[in-house]
């Protein structure tokens, strides 16, 4: 009998799902098919919000109309797509604190799925993998995981900031991808991942490092070169790489890793693919001071030049000085509990 009606209470769960069309290079509405008829074949009731435009906007104009307790706000795309989900529900708890929240559920499309991956989740569905019929299970039946969150000015983060040669590669990509799908047979042509390609490239050749100096928790930790900066609140980065490994997203924490120069940058990300065992991947950083991998809640961040940034994959404004915060249990996360 209990059992009975703990799954009567289950059900109720109310399941918001927010899709934007054009995500993906206009391919989420086909994958939304799959995952819809996952939700029919489970018995799970769902909304479902399609909405090219500003997702926070959207999801903001959602909760401020009410929603039923339980509810979970499912983001069905990559990190930019959970990115802007994110940020309208915490400008909703932020304006009504004593208003319900509802909980967040991630079923896992596009390219990089730096936070779906690193709950070991992915966007692969077929005849050896079912990760995303376990992502539509977790939205009702999910284990609860309170997600810290970082917040660069009035922007939250669940995956990461970067700002240095990442970003700079980032920038260049996004810039010669607009240019590209101007001409659809050139942008077929040369893919995506050749544009980004060719950035990498790029920037390993023509980027340099900015002297600068890094504060953590309000004590001055590091002054010098940099080439890179990533802070961390979920482990994997660029789609593949575990670069920080001890970046547990509950720990009311932040991780930020620092690279002077090319040498310790290129080592880093050649032996820290998300794959290989934890014992390789830590010769990543071998030789060096830990100085370089610190956890903390308040990173203050100068340079002497205005520089490059991006968070959660997308890009913000160039800028010579950064100050990131950690934001512990900012929101519940709804995580499978299904074996992969």
């Amino acid at each position: 009998m209990f059992a009975r009606g703990v799954y009567f209470l289950m059900k109720q769960i109310k399941v918001i799902c927010f899709l934007n069309p054009l995500s993906c290079d206009g391919k989420s509405v086909e994958r939304w098919k799959e995952v819809e008829g996952i939700f029919k074949e489970l018995d799970i009731s769902y909304e479902l919000v399609s909405h090219a435009g500003d997702l926070s906007v959207k999801v903001l104009e959602v909760l401020k109309a009410g929603v039923p307790e339980p509810t979970t706000i499912v983001g069905v795309g990559g990190d930019g797509t959970h990115n802007a989900l994110i940020n309208g529900m915490m400008k909703f708890k932020e304006s009504n604190p004593s208003a319900y929240l509802p909980s967040y559920a991630i079923i896992p499309f596009g390219t990089g799925n730096n936070i779906a991956k690193s709950f070991s989740m992915s966007p692969m569905e077929n005849l050896i993998f079912n990760d995303i019929r376990r992502a539509v299970i977790s939205t009702v039946w999910g284990a609860d995981y309170k997600l810290d969150l970082g917040r660069i000015g009035d922007r939250f983060f669940a995956d990461g900031f970067a700002c240095g040669i990442d970003a700079s590669i980032l920038k260049g990509r996004d810039r010669d991808k607009s240019f590209f799908k101007k001409i659809p047979l050139l942008f077929w042509m040369v893919k995506g991942y050749l544009i980004y390609l060719y950035n990498v490239m790029k920037n390993l050749f023509g980027y340099k490092s900015v002297k600068g100096e890094i504060a953590i928790d309000g004590e001055k930790k590091y002054s010098g070169k940099i080439l890179n900066i990533i802070i961390n609140n979920t482990r994997i980065y660029a789609g593949e790489f575990d670069l920080t490994d001890t970046a547990y997203a509950n720990d009311g924490k932040l991780d930020i890793l620092i690279s002077k120069g090319h040498a310790s940058y290129l080592r880093r990300y050649l032996l820290s693919h998300r794959h290989f065992p934890r014992k390789i991947r830590k010769f990543g950083s071998f030789g060096e001071d830990s100085i370089y991998h610190i956890k903390g809640k308040v990173f203050k961040i100068k340079f002497d030049k205005p520089m490059p940034a991006q968070v959660d994959g997308e890009q913000i404004p160039d800028a010579s000085e950064f100050t990131i915060e950690t934001y512990p249990s900012a929101i519940t996360l709804k995580i499978p509990v299904e074996p992969a």
